[in-house]
């Protein structure tokens, strides 16, 4: 079989076939699909060799008949005599014989048998006269005269096959006993050599052709050297060599017949011998005998018999220089016929000059012939990708075509790119090819499938694969039916043990041995078996350095030992494939898990550079997402800027662009560039990032706050509290806002964010589990019922918070101590214990000196008022000569001076 990788154009118009599939008139050369693109080639067209043209053999010649004997004045019956009976029954039975004209072999039959019967009649009652030896002479050649009108009406009727094997007739054994009698009867003298004939014609009409040499060997001697006798003789010896195949003895008999009937016999005998020695392969004694056949003058029809003979032989041992010639030499004795353009047509198909064999071809008269030469001619100019031609030749091409016609029509107009009429015209050769030639029937569904890939028909393909697989258990195209099946099977996402199982049919050494091992990682990746996954990306990587799977083997690879968390392993493949790879197909996907494996390794740097690099070239949203946390992550705020900076020209959706604007302000507010931070807080907000709205609003509140906008803060701080969601940034703005409105005296308009505060502060110190952090919320709850002269409650919560930093220790206790003491001062002093008031306040006066002056001022006023109380007046006009030293503050100097001045007017 001859493969094609080569493509075809075939011309034939086709009416397309119910049922093709949806695509335009060009088709990609891949299969597109979820895992990638699968390289789709057109498969290559399997025809037969174009063997060597096969001629038919030259006709064996005519059987030799015997000869008509009855018409032979010398062997003619003698007259009868007066009353001489017998003599009267041979002759009227001679005379049957010699008027038997009908060309009905019936008719003829029927004479033929009367005639027997006299004869035998006169020999079994007349054998003691004269007319013995006649009547059974004539007898037995009458009946062997039956015997070939009744083969002859055999084969008029289409019955009569040739005889393979020596059979001879029970009906005939008689007339052969009588002939060998009339040998040895010396009365028969006169028809020794015509019995002899007889002898010898009776097994080669039989197909005993050994059987008719023994008897011609042994019994010759009674014919006559240079007599016709002697002539039909060697007829039947050449006739019956010829049979056997024994061409050197049968070309003995036919020199010995020019030798002696040199004038009669030499060109029918010479022709017969050229035969001869082309059915032997004597090529060298035929073209010597055409050399002399072709030195005569005479233009004789054996001569260029002869001459056609010498070109068979060269045709059929291609040798087109030497079977020009010949023809050149027919065309000056002026042939013409169907073998001259035969040879022309087998001479231009060998030396590629198709137009030539066009030509040649629609010249032949004789349709098998033609039909022949025709497919031969198409096969050729297949094999030679001559599209131009065999669409030349198919416009004016008259023969119906066959099967694999449709079939190369069908495949030259695939390799064309006109995939739409392709798949119309393979269906013909698949429908006229089932049952019969499984080859073509083979190829034109596979065709057929191939199309429907690469036009995402993937219903039909599946279908038609799972019907190649079936019907052609022994094809060697059994791996790629299967590797194909896999493909399919896992973009339509169907159970991943059948699709391994059928890919693991796919040959590993074969040409699919690399889309195997892609299509069983990928399949492994999906499933999340990283450990297969990495097996076999490994064998795909390894083992196939050419394969167009490579870079996404590469990738998966490095995935798959990410997601088993081995970041050294996965860090060493990304590394061989950016190194392999210098251009990516798909660079951000890359990019980002290269980096996220870097984080994971603690390489911030070597991420940072990488990011520096790459996302320039590659503006994509994660790259820069990702690129804004390693920044965020390093604390880098020059960085961030110039990042957010850089990203703002690139070309981002309005939430990406929102999300940028978030981390820039994040980093002008880390700068403390509050007037830009703020600007762009605003700018996030309009496109806010998800589950960052409530941040960006805290942001712009504590951004007002700082800034001392107090209008705008305390307008979005009022609707921020109204959401009451009970986290930090809640009870961060409530605390703002309740100083902001116990700074301007509007006690009245803090208390209900206090309350808001003290309720949450207090839900939140139930669940919280760390010591510590339940400690700090003791002691702002206590402060806030301080603030709320909810004193009572305020002192409970303070002698827990007291317990409480017993057990916590630490190098904090004694601040925290302090705070707890300060405001267990506050809540006795609000309830009018004024000496427990002084303990608590006088050691907080004593020990902490890192007051603020307000602090200290609030302090030390509550400790005189106390004093007084107590009907302490020195020791609160000493506390009040002390805070007129620390004051720095004329309002609050005036106070205590008014109140020191009280004291003295006492």
């Amino acid at each position: 079989m001859r493969t094609l990788k080569a493509p075809l154009f075939f011309g034939w118009l086709v009416l397309l076939g119910i049922g093709a599939p949806a695509f335009g008139e060009s088709l990609p050369s891949y299969v597109e699909t979820r895992m990638g693109k699968f390289p789709l080639g057109i498969p290559a067209l399997v025809l037969p060799e174009l063997q060597p043209l096969k001629l038919t053999p030259p006709a064996d010649p005519a059987f030799p008949e015997l000869p008509l004997w009855h018409l032979d004045p010398q062997l003619r019956p003698s007259k009868p005599g007066w009353l001489d009976r017998g003599g009267e029954k041979v002759e009227k039975a001679f005379m049957r014989l010699v008027s038997i004209q009908s060309e009905n072999e019936h008719e003829k039959r029927k004479s033929l048998d009367q005639a027997v019967r006299e004869f035998s009649t006169v020999a079994s009652e007349y054998p003691d006269t004269l007319w013995r030896v006649p009547a059974t002479f004539w007898g037995s050649y009458a009946q062997l005269q039956i015997a070939r009108s009744e083969a002859t009406e055999r084969v008029q009727s289409g019955n009569g096959n040739q005889r393979k094997l020596c059979k001879q007739s029970k009906s005939l054994r008689s007339v052969q006993q009588n002939l060998k009698h009339l040998l040895e009867d010396e009365s028969a003298s006169q028809f020794r050599p015509q019995a002899v004939v007889m002898l010898v014609w009776h097994p080669l009409f039989e197909g005993c052709y050994a059987q008719a040499i023994q008897e011609n060997d042994q019994y010759k001697q009674f014919v006559r050297k240079r007599s016709k006798e002697h002539e039909k003789l060697l007829e039947f010896a050449t006739y019956a060599y010829l049979k056997q195949g024994k061409y050197d003895k049968a070309i003995a008999q036919l020199r010995q017949l020019q030798t002696l009937f040199p004038q009669q016999r030499f060109y029918t005998d010479t022709e017969q011998i050229a035969n001869l020695y082309y059915l032997g392969g004597q090529w060298e004694a035929l073209e010597q005998l055409s050399r002399r056949m072709a030195k005569r003058d005479i233009n004789h029809v054996a001569t260029q018999k002869i001459l056609e003979l010498v070109l068979r032989s060269h045709l059929q041992r291609k040798q087109w220089d030497q079977a020009h010639a010949i023809l050149k030499q027919l065309e000056g004795r002026g042939a013409v016929g169907d073998l001259k353009f035969l040879g022309y047509g087998e001479i231009a198909l060998q030396q590629n000059n198709l137009k030539l064999a066009f030509r040649s071809v629609q010249a032949i008269r004789d349709q098998d012939l033609k039909a022949k030469m025709w497919k031969r001619l198409i096969r050729k100019a297949a094999m030679e990708a001559n599209y131009k031609l065999l669409l030349d030749f198919n416009k004016e091409g008259t023969l119906p075509p066959d099967s694999e016609h449709h079939l190369i029509q069908g495949y030259a107009l695939y390799q064309t790119g006109d995939h739409l009429q392709a798949y119309g015209a393979l269906q013909p050769a698949l429908a006229t090819s089932q049952g019969g030639n499984e080859w073509i029937w083979e190829q034109a569904l596979f065709l057929r499938s191939t199309i429907e890939l690469r036009s995402r028909d993937f219903k039909k393909a599946d279908r038609h694969l799972q019907e190649l697989l079936s019907k052609f258990e022994e094809s060697n195209r059994r791996s790629e039916y299967y590797y194909w099946l896999g493909v399919l099977q896992l973009e339509q996402r169907k159970p991943l043990r059948g699709v391994q199982l059928g890919m693991r049919q796919v040959r590993p050494d074969g040409p699919r041995g690399d889309g195997r091992w892609y299509v069983l990682g990928f399949s492994s990746h999906e499933a999340k078996e990283w450990g297969k996954a990495v097996l076999f990306f490994k064998r795909l990587i390894d083992q196939h350095p050419q394969s167009p799977f490579r870079e996404e083997g590469y990738y998966r690879l490095a995935d798959s030992y990410y997601q088993q968390e081995k970041h050294s392993e996965a860090d060493r493949v990304f590394s061989e494939y950016r190194k392999e790879f210098q251009v990516l197909s798909k660079p951000v996907r890359v990019i980002e898990r290269q980096v996220q494996n870097l984080m994971k390794l603690g390489k911030l740097e070597e991420a940072h550079s990488l990011l520096l690099k790459e996302v320039p070239l590659h503006p994509d949203f994660r790259l820069v997402t990702l690129h804004l946390e390693i920044l965020s992550e390093r604390k880098d705020n020059p960085g961030m800027l110039e990042l957010t900076s850089r990203a703002r020209s690139y070309r981002f959706s309005d939430d990406q662009r929102g999300l940028l604007a978030y981390h820039r302000a994040n980093a002008l507010f880390r700068a403390k560039r509050f007037e830009e931070s703020l600007s762009r807080y605003l700018e996030a907000q309009q496109n806010p990032p998800k589950n960052l709205l409530r941040f960006i609003k805290y942001r712009i509140i504590h951004t007002q706050h700082i800034l001392k906008n107090y209008p705008q803060f305390v307008k979005l701080s009022e609707n921020f509290v109204q959401e009451s969601q009970n986290d930090k940034k809640e009870n961060d703005v409530l605390v703002w806002l309740s100083d902001h409105y116990e700074n301007k005296g509007n006690r009245d308009q803090a208390k209900p964010h206090w309350k808001q505060l003290t309720l949450n502060y207090q839900s939140t110190a139930k669940v919280e589990p760390l010591p510590k952090k339940r400690l700090g919320l003791i002691i702002r709850i206590g402060g806030l019922h301080n603030k709320l002269a909810n004193y009572k409650e305020a002192e409970r919560w303070v002698d827990q918070g007291l317990i409480l930093n017993e057990k916590v220790g630490g190098e904090r206790q004694r601040d925290q101590a302090l705070k707890l003491l300060l405001e267990k001062g506050i809540a006795a002093y609000g309830m009018g214990q004024h000496k427990r008031a002084l303990a608590a306040s006088l050691k907080v006066s004593y020990l902490n000196r890192s007051m603020s002056e307000r602090e200290a001022y609030q302090l030390h006023l509550r400790i005189a008022d106390s004093y007084q109380q107590l009907g302490r007046v020195r020791e609160a006009k000493a506390i009040y000569l002390k805070l007129l030293q620390r004051l720095q503050d004329t309002q609050r100097r005036e106070l205590v001076q008014r109140k020191l001045q009280t004291l003295e007017n006492g």
